[in-house]
């Protein structure tokens, strides 16, 4: 993904979610001011007993219960709204910096670049007029108050006939907010279920719809408020050539809905994503061309020249995920049948009919997806650049998902005299979670020894020399071909699920075995995947360079037991994908299990 990567996406996630929740916390506090409001002014009345309470019953006070509904409908309207649009603007100075990203020199000044910098005002005006199902935000705002109407009154109307204070009505319908139903069991035994059935649309008040007015009002403030930010970023990247796709991704919440975890993949540019479901947490992150497509853009809008379109690049995404095709076909009986349907079905599809299609083309996965990288598209020359290397690893990353617990987010190159090749990623020590994606680093030092073949081994030349030779047709050389096992082995690290969490001396060591021992049997895979095959693995197997005398060791022990090496490779690969800190463990109940039996 290129330069896009400078980018700390995950960051930028976390501040969105954060002023959402800012401006949740503000319609809470409209509701909770409006409960203490009513509460003094319901205390005001001459209140029967023996009738259910309304505001109706009450002219001199229904004039300012109507007064305040109406202002809080309209202090919750305006705290949406302005959440909205600081959101859109929010957007759009992240993508001003997604732009900047990919053309270093564009500025907004800049007339050859001022098509990347539109912040699509009207468009954001016609989103915040939207109908939903024959209603605008106004309608729903008012449909909420209304049985934020019918709550307030059966709440008083218990809490009056108990004599409580204000203070103590405030209290009652502040936790009547959150759980409304057992205010409706109680005035239905109080009264009667007819009296019930005058409040029966505040209790039933449709499918998907909590019985709750203020859940129901959080649920509005944050689904609209993301909403317009995905909504802006749509707008913004269709705009920009240089994006050629777009990937969904979870959140970093640890129990996910089934819809998203369904859905989550890599999208063509033109689906538009605002959210799977009300109060989505997912995010939606782009996909750039290649740097030296992007380089080649600078030229041609430099010359005035078109650009090359988003799907020609070697990185467009022109299918839809497979999860997501499981998903539309597992769930079709239900789609035809529903009375309201997704955003994402009524903004993808042509007059949100599935039966009508998609309204942007797409290729089938099983002739868009390839199996192996075609390096004659990603390195110019003989032998990669730095950033070319960088650019194979990212569309690798993009071919094998899998591989990747995260997300591949950089290539680096360090004059490291410590490791050959290193996986890092970041992690959240509050609820030890990974944050982020993985970041591949290459050594540029070269190592001399006579343990390396020809006395010395620079693994990011070796590596780069490994691409060139298999874009050329070439045989790999030994260090070559260790090069792309050490790189394996670090892809090995960014795939393993294990939770970050500091391991023993001893625990370390095991899991490094086991690593490099699963790495020089499966490397071969990954060399088919960039285009070549592996012609030295039998070597590799047995004086490559990394945990020499661990791995030796390890070989030793398993033919002494009589076990077969497929056989540690099958058992054990499954604990080093799940948690490191368990492989010392199960090695030691794997030799137990297989232990030869004397007789």
């Amino acid at each position: 993904m290129a330069k896009s990567r400078n980018i700390n996406h995950g960051a930028l996630e976390r501040a969105h979610f954060l002023r959402i929740e800012q401006n949740a916390r503000a319609v809470d506090q409209i509701y909770h001011e409006a409960v203490k409001e009513f509460s003094q002014l319901a205390k005001t009345v001459n209140f029967d007993p023996n009738k259910p309470f309304s505001f109706d019953a009450y002219p001199k006070t229904l004039k300012t219960a109507n007064k305040l509904f109406a202002e809080m409908a309209g202090s919750v309207k305006s705290s949406v709204v302005n959440g909205m649009r600081a959101e859109w603007g929010e957007a759009n100075k992240n993508n001003d910096s997604l732009v900047k990203s990919a053309y270093p020199s564009a500025s907004v000044s800049d007339g050859k670049f001022t098509r990347f910098f539109n912040r699509n005002l009207d468009a954001r005006d016609s989103f915040e007029r939207r109908k939903t199902n024959g209603m605008n935000l106004s309608d729903r705002v008012s449909k909420q108050t209304d049985q934020f109407k019918s709550e307030i009154e059966m709440g008083l109307d218990l809490g009056l006939g108990q004599g409580k204070s204000a203070a103590a009505l405030s209290r009652d319908l502040r936790s009547n907010l959150q759980d409304p139903e057992k205010l409706f069991r109680r005035v239905r035994d109080k009264y009667d279920v007819l009296h019930l059935s005058r409040n029966a649309k505040a209790y039933h008040p449709g499918q998907g719809v909590y019985r709750s007015s203020y859940k129901n009002a959080m649920r509005l403030t944050r689904t609209e408020i993301n909403m317009a930010y995905r909504e802006s970023d749509y707008m913004r990247w269709q705009q920009m050539d240089f994006i050629v796709g777009m990937e969904v991704r979870l959140s970093n919440n640890p129990n996910h809905c089934p819809v998203c975890a369904a859905l989550a993949g890599r999208y063509p540019k033109d689906f538009k994503f605002t959210g799977w479901h009300p109060q989505c947490r997912c995010s939606a992150i782009p996909i750039f061309k290649s740097d030296n497509e992007l380089d080649d853009d600078i030229m041609r809008i430099l010359n005035d020249e078109p650009l090359m379109l988003p799907d020609e690049s070697s990185r467009a995404i022109t299918s839809m995920p497979a999860g997501y095709n499981k998903w539309m076909n597992d769930n079709q009986d239900r789609i035809a049948g529903a009375k309201s349907l997704p955003y994402f079905i009524r903004d993808n599809y042509v007059k949100g009919d599935v039966s009508k299609g998609l309204k942007f083309v797409v290729v089938e996965e099983s002739a868009a997806k390839p199996t192996t990288l075609d390096l004659s598209k990603l390195i110019k020359g003989d032998i990669p650049t730095n950033r070319e290397v960088k650019d194979v690893l990212l569309a690798y990353a993009e071919l094998s998902p899998d591989d990747f617990r995260q997300g591949l987010g950089d290539v680096t190159f360090q004059k490291s005299r410590s490791y050959l090749m290193q996986h890092s990623m970041r992690y959240r020590p509050s609820d030890n979670t990974w944050v982020g994606q993985s970041t591949l680093t290459m050594s540029t030092h070269t190592f001399n020894g006579t343990m390396f073949e020809g006395g010395s081994f620079n693994a990011a030349e070796q590596f780069r020399s490994a691409l060139g030779a298999i874009k050329k047709g070439e045989k790999l050389t030994f260090n070559q071909e260790y090069s792309i096992e050490a790189m394996w082995h670090e892809i090995l690290h960014a795939k393993t699920k294990t939770p970050p969490k500091r391991l023993t001396t001893a625990q370390v060591k095991s899991m490094e075995t086991v690593n490099q021992f699963v790495a020089r049997h499966t490397y071969d895979g990954f060399i088919e995947k960039l285009g070549g095959k592996a012609i030295h693995k039998e070597t590799i197997l047995d004086k490559g360079y990394g945990y020499t005398s661990w791995i030796s060791n390890f070989r030793e022990r398993l033919k002494a037991e009589g076990i077969a090496e497929k056989t540690a490779i099958d058992e054990l690969s499954p604990v080093l994908m799940s948690n490191y800190s368990k492989v010392e463990f199960e090695i030691v109940k794997f030799f137990s299990r297989h232990r030869k039996t004397e007789l």
